[in-house]
């Protein structure tokens, strides 16, 4: 029943989740600018497109 579910008076966390969480989204935060600039180098020529996706 939900009517037996109680909620403590404060919230709590596990540092080690949090931290863990945190370092899985920064993989992806530090992929964005470096993708972006190989964008960049191969729109200005510096770098050549090898294939296409249609």
């Amino acid at each position: 029943k939900l009517s037996l579910y109680q909620e403590g008076d404060t919230g709590s966390f596990k540092p080690r989740l949090l931290r863990t969480t945190l370092l899985d989204g920064l993989v992806f935060l530090v992929a964005m600018p470096f993708f972006e600039s190989i964008d960049g180098a191969q729109l200005s020529g510096i770098l050549p497109v090898v294939f296409r996706f249609p």
